[in-house]
């Protein structure tokens, strides 16, 4: 082995004492200064207060209050004394309020101030209190003494989702479709939600043609078919212009094909109307007209007697 030479060991040691004679600082970190970001995370969650029943959520659509034509109807109906004009023009209002997703239930007293009749005669506010809850369009809770407006499709049907969930379970059961009419009361800006919709679902006019509607279906994608295009050109060659429903009925009938019955109107046979037979009245017939002079008597053996005065 080598030998170490002597002047590197003498620098190694001199290198040693200047290093012990060296002060090394630690710079500690206080507890206080250690910020909640470095801490592992150990709070609890924090527990969400549950709404109430009538709480005031915080709504999409800004209700700036009831609109003016409301106000105007109800107090026509408070100087004309009509309670009934008044009930229309409350129903209207709570109508207004829920289409812009204003959900929390009002007093009666919290109605009149809306539509400003706070000054009602007490007789005329019981009784349109009563009639608030008996009418169909409103939703009386008991347990608070409040009212809200009730669409004909319930609470259950407020937006996109929901209304697609609910088009769903009716086609799954069987229940069909639901009218434009019953939307509209029940979804703000029904329109917007249902072009947003218009893979999902289809929309047909339905019933008598006095009262043709608008409904609403579910689109089950599951029954989707594909038809050939041979086919599609021969039924769009056959044109119905100008033929009525009946023609249409004669024709497949003609060809050993019925109609649905279902859809089909049932005609009433024309009445015959009674001919009715104009009755002559009796009358008598005096003889006051003719002169005096033409008048004469004659006995049974034919020879004339005294002429009448």
């Amino acid at each position: 082995m080598a030998a170490i030479d002597p002047s590197l060991l003498k620098d190694r040691e001199a290198f040693k004492k200047r290093s012990r004679a060296t002060p090394v600082v630690e710079k500690k970190v206080s507890k206080a200064k250690v910020t909640a970001d470095s801490r592992p995370s150990a709070s609890k969650p924090k527990k969400k207060k549950k709404a109430s029943q009538f709480s005031r959520p915080k709504p999409n659509i800004l209700h700036t209050g009831t609109s003016d034509s409301i106000k105007e109807a109800a107090k026509h109906g408070h100087r004309g004394k009509n309670p009934a004009r008044i009930l229309k023009a409350v129903v209207d209002m709570m109508k207004e309020r829920y289409l812009t997703k204003v959900y929390d239930p009002l007093s009666i007293d919290e109605i009149l101030k809306e539509i400003d009749l706070e000054e009602l005669h007490s007789e005329i506010k019981q009784r349109l209190y009563e009639e608030l809850r008996r009418n169909r369009k409103i939703r009386y809770y008991s347990e608070a003494d409040r009212f809200i407006f009730l669409p004909s499709l319930g609470h259950q049907v407020r937006s996109k989702t929901q209304l697609l969930a609910f088009l769903q379970d009716r086609e799954s059961k069987g229940m069909g479709g639901v009218s434009i009419t019953d939307l509209k009361e029940a979804i703000p800006q029904t329109e917007k939600v249902l072009r947003k919709l218009e893979k999902d679902i289809f929309r047909l006019k339905c019933g008598e043609r006095d009262k043709n509607e608008e409904v609403v279906f579910y689109n089950n994608h599951d029954y989707d078919i594909t038809v050939d295009e041979s086919i599609v050109s021969q039924w769009r060659q056959v044109s119905v212009d100008g033929q009525s429903e009946r023609d249409i009925e004669k024709y497949l009938e003609n060809v050993g094909l019925g109609a649905m019955q279902g859809e089909t109107r049932k005609r009433k046979a024309p009445t015959q109307q009674r001919k009715t037979s104009k009755k002559s009245r009796q009358t008598k017939i005096l003889n006051t007209h003719l002169e005096t002079d033409l008048l004469k008597e004659y006995s049974e053996d034919g020879t004339q007697l005294t002429t009448p005065t």
